[in-house]
C-alpha cells in the first residue's frame, strides 16, 4: 500500500486513488475475532455495534452502545482498506449483529 504523506493512514490498494470509494454506501460483512466472552454473552442478533478504529491505520473494532469493546473485526483486505479510509474521513459506521454461534459474531457493516 502507498501513503500520501499527509497522515499515518495507508491509502486503499487502488494506487492511492480514493475517488472510487463512496463512504456513504460502503458496506460489507465482517467477523469479530476473539470476542470478549462476557460482552458477547450480552449480544443478540439485530443489536447495533459502533465501528471504530483503534488507531488511524486500524485495526477496526466493534463496541456496544455502552462503549464496551466486543473485539477486532476481521474483513477482506479491500473492504478493510476502504473502511479504514472512510473512518479516517470521519464517516460513522455501525455493525448489525447478523449471527451469533459458538462464540462467533458476524456483522453487516454500513454507514450510519
Amino acid at each position: 500500500m502507498s501513503g500520501n504523506g499527509d497522515s499515518d493512514y495507508d491509502s486503499p490498494p487502488s494506487g492511492g486513488d480514493t475517488s472510487s470509494i463512496n463512504c456513504a454506501t460502503l458496506s460489507g460483512r465482517g467477523t469479530i475475532m476473539s470476542p470478549s466472552a462476557a460482552v458477547l454473552a450480552t449480544l443478540n442478533v439485530g443489536d447495533i455495534l459502533a465501528i471504530r478504529l483503534r488507531a488511524s491505520t486500524g485495526p477496526v473494532q466493534a463496541f456496544t452502545a455502552s462503549g464496551q469493546l466486543v473485539g477486532t473485526v476481521f474483513l477482506t483486505s479491500a473492504l478493510s482498506a476502504s473502511l479504514i479510509y472512510c473512518l479516517n474521513e470521519l464517516v460513522d459506521y455501525q455493525g448489525e449483529v447478523t449471527s451469533l454461534a459458538g462464540g462467533s459474531c458476524e456483522l453487516l457493516i454500513s454507514a450510519v
